[in-house]
């Protein structure tokens, strides 16, 4: 084997271009330590390190039945991985996203998939919960790849949950994503989360329009709702989706950014509450794992709990003091790019010497 590895970095399923942003940072990281190559269509990054390898590739068709639809193209995916794999014989792939059909199907045609295939998982415990099928497709495949989790703590649930070896399991952090410019706070709590719980919303309005609770207090939020407009010029909801200039104006201007998501939320990294972590902002979310393990690590930035009551409470926090400056540092350090990297290149160079 090589001493620089060589791996094949791609999509297992029709591409997800809201996973953009951390399949390129994935990219640029690899790239530093492996001869990489990448399967994507050709619109989807630009100005990636002149050594990587870019092929065009997008799975073709259309079907009616949505579900059918995707296990096609996942299996497309699969085919081609294994089409390259076979003319480059690459060291290693690695599958940035999937649905369970595909990695059965990759778990079958591609050669010792168990050493070289690995699978980042963003939600995999969430859906094994949720579905008797999805357990069985994930129990004929789950000893046929190494698994790469996202945070330590979502790996040693999956560890304990999934029953899988830990010799096969690895944790990266979430990458940072510090905005380089300065926006003044302009809103007291922003919630922009399209994983937003839509009862929770309802409730926030129906608070508002009986009591006028934010008008009172002088406290302007701003939420986004998949299906509510509202605006009483305090509380303003949002219908549908924002552009990223939208979303990541509003994280600036936020004091407090929200994260009310359903308790059907639960072994996985919200990208929002990185975003606003990596950019200085406090966090309040409901008592999912992920608010709950950083409220434990993170006292002083990140609040455990969404009700008006604690809206109103956290209002009164509204002078920084040393402990967060403290806290938002260890964070910063803790998910570095430097530490991003690290955990890239141990996991490739230590399969590479095994």
């Amino acid at each position: 084997m090589r001493n620089k590895p060589s791996i094949l970095f791609m999509e297992a399923r029709e591409n997800l271009f809201g996973h953009k942003r951390q399949n390129e940072a994935i990219i640029r990281a690899l790239s530093e330590f492996a001869d990489v190559t990448i399967a994507f269509p050709d619109d989807c990054f630009y100005d990636l390190p002149s050594d990587v390898k870019y092929h065009n590739f997008s799975p073709a068709g259309k079907m009616k039945n949505f579900q059918m639809n995707q296990i096609t193209k996942s299996f497309q995916c699969i085919a081609y991985a294994n089409q390259m794999d076979r003319k480059y014989h690459y060291d290693y792939i690695f599958f940035s996203s999937y649905i369970l059909y595909s990695l059965v199907y990759a778990g079958a045609v591609i050669k010792d998939s168990r050493r070289r295939v690995f699978v980042l998982h963003h939600n995999i415990i969430d859906q094994i919960n949720e579905s008797l099928l999805k357990r069985i497709l994930f129990r004929l495949c789950k000893n046929r790849t190494q698994h790469v989790l996202i945070e330590e703590f979502v790996k040693d649930n999956f560890i304990e949950e999934a029953k899988v070896s830990a010799a096969f399991v690895y944790a990266i952090p979430h990458q940072l994503n510090k905005m380089e410019r300065y926006e003044p706070v302009e809103f007291d709590f922003v919630g922009i989360s399209n994983s937003n719980d839509e009862i929770w919303i309802r409730k926030i309005i129906d608070a508002e329009r009986k009591t006028g609770c934010f008008m009172k207090n002088n406290i302007r939020i701003v939420l986004r709702s998949q299906t509510i407009d509202f605006d009483d010029n305090w509380l303003s909801v949002i219908k549908g989706q924002l552009s990223d200039k939208d979303y990541y104006n509003y994280i600036l201007r936020a004091r407090v950014v929200l994260v009310p998501f359903p308790s059907s939320f639960q072994y996985r990294v919200s990208g929002t509450v990185v975003d606003a972590l990596s950019n200085k902002k406090r966090v309040m979310g409901s008592k999912i794992p992920i608010v709950m393990y950083y409220a434990q690590k993170y006292p002083h930035i990140c609040a455990a709990g969404v009700d008006v009551e604690d809206l109103l409470e956290q209002q009164e926090r509204a002078v920084r003091n040393e402990r967060e400056d403290e806290e938002f540092a260890d964070f910063v350090k803790l998910h570095s790019e430097q530490k991003f990297k690290d955990a890239l290149r141990n996991i490739f160079l230590k399969s590479n010497q095994g």
